[in-house]
């Protein structure tokens, strides 16, 4: 009986250790895990509140990424993100592969934008409020799959190109002294979309302009984002406008004005007015307050 108790005791720290083992070799070779995440607490007064008072709401938003070199110096890749405001779904979902030939950026769905797609952000400096979405360019990209490749830049001049199974697409970012400018085009069976931007960077200030077109058959839309940004120490100011035309009829606009004042490093409070006109949207003005803890 001490003959088989002794075994068993002996199998049990095999297997203990053998787990030890094999969690240090897992941990060996996730190099680097980065965590991060945020959540607000938002007092807001929308203008379309008929039931008087204002409104109080929360956002939760978490990423994590997990990046390894290899023995042969190639980096691999994946992250992803979980979003609250798209059903419990995931954000920003992707793989990387990175080497001498670039990088390789494979996205499994419509919400995570590849190289290409995400070349219309420029401008957007005021996250918090209203706004349009003028950025329509990515939706010539549709859904499903997209594999995308970022090529090493040659001469101050970056190319990405990516595809789908129902869009390809093609960009480029060229640095000109305090300027980038970025220039793209996306085709898919039924749309023609086409992107151009600059941003400018003067010290404290940031001023972006871009310019995004889609073409289906006849119809053509057409978006504009013009942006601002003044950091000085803990504040930011931040002005953000979106127009939008259905062919030469503009029938969507907003402006949203944000300050930001960090209280300490972690914790920030915002606040911020946008409103939102024209004929194809509900007139509506938001103004929010937010206490925002990151992590």
């Amino acid at each position: 009986q001490r003959d088989l108790l002794g075994d068993y005791n002996m199998r049990k720290i095999l297997l203990a250790s053998t787990a030890i083992v094999a969690l240090t070799s897992v941990s060996a070779m996730a190099t680097d895990i980065t965590i991060s995440g945020s959540s607000s607490l938002i007092l807001s007064d929308n203008s379309t509140n008929t039931s008087g008072g204002g409104n109080i709401d929360s956002e939760m938003d978490m990423s994590v990424s997990f990046s390894n070199t290899m023995d042969n110096g190639m980096t691999a890749g994946m992250s992803f993100g979980l979003d609250e405001n798209i059903g419990g779904g995931f954000d920003g979902l992707s793989w990387t592969l990175a080497g001498d030939f670039g990088t390789l950026k494979v996205s499994p769905d419509a919400t995570s934008a590849n190289y290409v797609a995400a070349m219309d952000d420029t401008g957007q400096y005021a996250g918090e409020g209203l706004d349009i979405g003028a950025d329509i360019f990515g939706a010539a990209t549709g859904g499903g799959t997209t594999i995308g490749l970022s090529l090493p830049a040659i001469s101050g001049i970056a190319i990405a190109i990516e595809a789908g199974q129902n869009h390809f697409g093609a960009g480029a970012t060229v640095g000109v002294g305090p300027a980038t400018i970025n220039v793209a085009q996306m085709k898919s069976p039924t749309e023609d979309g086409s992107s151009a931007s600059v941003e400018l960077g003067f010290g404290d200030i940031t001023i972006g302009y871009e310019q995004n077109k889609t073409e289906s058959g006849a119809t053509e839309l057409e978006g504009t984002i013009m942006g601002a940004k003044y950091v000085m120490g803990a504040t930011t100011l931040a002005y953000e406008k979106m127009d939008h035309k259905t062919g030469n009829t503009k029938d969507k606009s907003s402006t949203q004005l944000q300050a930001s004042y960090t209280i300490t490093p972690g914790v920030t409070a915002v606040v911020s007015s946008s409103d939102v006109s024209g004929s194809a949207v509900t007139t509506s003005e938001l103004t929010e307050v937010q206490l925002k803890v990151s992590f």
